[in-house]
């Protein structure tokens, strides 16, 4: 299978290595030049430099993947018109203008252009990190696998479903929901309140940590239609940064070699997006110092928090930025569903 991904600063590319490493035929596409450093050495000479501003650029692309039958995979709204009505565009939708900030609390999915499949809870954890790194900035992201799904999210999600349709959406989806409480103080029906569609690295990281692990099916047999599957409750995905994180950086900033267990990269472990290689070493790209994410997965909340920040660990770099409280919020935001009799 073919896939021309393209990738708004680095983003995307851990996924396009994981699709490599699936057997794909994978062309990469950074739209801003000055990004290109990132992953250097391993997508040569697939990596080439792109421009939202380059409107010949993007029909030469459009024709190659339509004559290639090649998908699109794409977390650059920019590029979304170039490439309207293709039916294998995964792309990202821009949020509306003056939209409030999606709540802490998510319903996840995947989305074929009709229907949603590999529906899952995600809670981010939000507030002040080590280094005030500001309220707003997702130290962390937990996914629950379901074990029932709470129907009073039904219409909510429906009308998403319409709007998605509407615009020829494919892809992943996360929807916000509000908890209600009642005059008498006990909790109401949950509200489902704006959503984001597109390849957010850290839904991305969790939704797939399992995906063509054992029996589960991977990416290419999702894209075929099958049902993607979790093998335990709790996938935790951590990110794991360096300054300026999580600004750019406005002047290049010094590199630093990487070094990690070679077991935990192999078992898909830890997902590098701020790196290079230069003359055989790993080293970090100096973009924005989000040098990586860690994940794990497993039926306790506690071991998978324990694990991803194993991972995280293994980094030996100065100034590292890490939540370790992670997935803090998740006994709270499963209360606030068990307390309406649904389980989750």
């Amino acid at each position: 299978m073919k896939a021309l991904v393209i990738s708004h600063r680095h983003a995307l590319l851990p996924f396009a290595w994981r699709l490599k490493q699936e057997g794909w035929d994978v062309q990469v596409i950074i739209d801003r030049d000055s990004w290109e450093k990132a992953w250097q050495g391993r997508f040569e000479p697939a990596i080439k430099k792109g421009s939202k501003r380059n409107r010949e650029t993007m029909a030469t692309l459009r024709k190659v993947a339509e004559d290639e039958e090649a998908f699109v995979l794409s977390d650059s709204p920019a590029w979304l018109d170039m490439f309207a009505g293709y039916p294998r565009l995964y792309g990202c939708l821009a949020r509306p203008e003056g939209a409030e900030p999606l709540p802490p609390v998510l319903v996840g999915g995947w989305f074929d252009g009709e229907s949603w499949s590999g529906r899952h809870l995600l809670i981010e954890d939000r507030g002040l990190w080590p280094g005030d790194l500001g309220p707003a900035v997702v130290g962390g992201l937990t996914l629950v696998a379901p074990d029932d799904w709470p129907m009073a999210f039904e219409d909510g999600l429906q009308l998403v479903s319409d709007e998605l349709k509407a615009r020829e959406y494919r892809g992943l989806v996360k929807v916000g929901v509000l908890p209600k409480w009642g005059r008498d103080g006990q909790p109401g029906e949950p509200e489902v309140c704006g959503y984001q569609a597109g390849w957010n690295p850290l839904q991305v990281h969790a939704f797939l940590a399992e995906a063509g692990d054992g029996e589960t099916p991977n990416f290419t047999q999702i894209l075929d239609g099958e049902e993607p599957q979790f093998l335990h409750r709790f996938t935790v995905a951590l990110p794991v940064s360096i300054p300026p994180y999580p600004y750019r950086a406005k002047t290049g900033t010094p590199s630093a070699d990487l070094s990690i267990s070679k077991g935990a990269i192999r078992c898909g472990r830890f997902y590098w997006h701020d790196m290079m290689v230069e003359d055989g070493v790993m080293k970090t790209a100096g973009l924005d110092g989000l040098v990586g994410v860690a994940r794990a997965s497993a039926h306790s909340l506690k071991l998978a928090r324990d694990m991803a920040t194993q991972y995280a660990r293994l980094l030996a770099l100065q100034e590292l930025q890490v939540r370790f409280d992670v997935g803090h919020a998740v006994d709270g935001a499963l209360a606030m569903l068990e307390a309406r009799e649904m389980r989750v």
